[in-house]
């Protein structure tokens, strides 16, 4: 049989390694949510012209990105829509967009799917030009993963709750 106080020593040594662990996810974390807002809040580039949502969205090209639906928002019950402000390049790509409305949790999520989208050129004269327009992003209550992704989302975050109910705080911390 091993010492008991031994046994305690241990314990400590592995709790302690777990809270550095999530202290640092943390901060890292911390880092990521950030930089996200500091790129959603940049200020976009100036383009030839501006041009109405609907005009632009006859100009995606098909099929649309499927938006991550933020984590912390889901796990929060946040649901709305985002209005952004996009920059269109004379490639048709979106390089650059800004959240202008919309729930704080999802905006950073809002940005980065919008610089999925595509769009064909848009000309002016006769060249392709940069433009401007304005989107709309919704994110349902639900959320918008597919099946799969869903589906192991939900059974990490529960086999994570189990662990941290069992005391395990590093193996919970590797599955959030």
């Amino acid at each position: 049989m091993m010492n008991p106080v031994f046994l305690f020593s241990e314990s400590r040594v592995r709790l302690a390694r777990a809270a550095v662990l999530l202290v640092l996810l943390g901060s890292l974390s911390l880092g990521v949510v950030n930089a996200a807002r500091a790129q959603a809040t940049a200020p976009l580039p100036k383009p030839a012209r501006t041009i109405p949502a609907e005009e632009a969205e006859k100009n995606l090209v098909l099929p649309r990105p499927t938006c991550q639906y933020p984590g912390t928002a889901r796990s929060m019950g946040v649901s709305g829509t985002v209005q952004l402000k996009i920059y269109i390049d004379p490639t048709g790509k979106v390089p650059a967009a800004k959240a202008m409305s919309g729930p704080q949790e999802l905006r950073s999520g809002a940005v980065r799917c919008a610089e999925l989208y595509h769009y064909q050129p848009f000309q002016i004269d006769g060249k392709p030009m940069p433009v401007a327009s304005e989107l709309a992003l919704d994110f349902p209550q639900h959320g918008d993963m597919p099946g799969g992704r869903q589906q192991l989302y939900e059974r990490n975050t529960s086999t994570a709750n189990m662990l941290l109910s069992r005391g395990d705080l590093t193996g919970s911390a590797t599955l959030y």
